[in-house]
């Protein structure tokens, strides 16, 4: 396994509810991740996603707004 995948399984592995998962488990879902990296300012979730997605956000902060900017 990749380096950066190696290091998501440990983050997963210390984070509920993906720690209860078995360890095969865990490996296997790690291997379906897709890793997006966002800057500043862009949208989130991104706008060019069209089915509901479960989104993790490991490092960094985002804000949520209405379309009102509330």
């Amino acid at each position: 396994m990749e380096i950066e995948l190696e290091e998501i399984f440990d983050y997963l592995s210390q984070q509920a509810p993906f720690s209860a998962l078995t360890e095969a488990s865990r490996r296997l879902l790690v291997k379906k991740i897709v890793i997006h990296y966002l800057r500043r300012g862009q949208a989130f979730p991104p706008s060019d996603v069209i089915s509901s997605y479960l989104y993790l956000l490991r490092s960094g902060a985002i804000e949520l707004r209405d379309p009102e900017g509330s």
